[in-house]
């Protein structure tokens, strides 16, 4: 997977401050779930909650579909009707660089 990252598309770059990264670590958890239709999806999986990234106001991880389907949860601020959540796992790398940069 690649994405677009050329230094001259770009404009107010700046470094990114740690508490971006602990944020993650510090409210995310890793999480072991089954999927409610699970038909093409067996076993359990490993992941993140997109509800948690955006409880951090790590919104930049996540990525929102439309679909009928799906009902306003318990918190509409989070679970918004017609509305799914996903996490972005490819953004997740550049905070996990962040965080071994401050480690080392």
């Amino acid at each position: 997977m690649s994405m677009t990252s050329d230094r001259r598309l770009k404009t107010n770059i700046q470094p990114c401050p740690i508490d971006r990264g602990k944020r993650l670590y510090d409210n995310c958890n890793v999480v072991l779930y089954d999927w409610i239709e699970s038909e093409n999806r067996p076993g359990q999986e490993v992941g993140l909650i997109a509800q948690d990234l955006v409880s951090a106001h790590l919104t930049d991880l996540i990525s929102v579909f439309y679909r009928d389907d799906i009902q306003e949860g318990d918190d509409p601020a989070l679970e918004p009707p017609k509305q799914q959540l996903n996490v972005d796992y490819s953004r997740i790398a550049a905070y996990n660089m962040k965080m071994i940069q401050h480690l080392l």
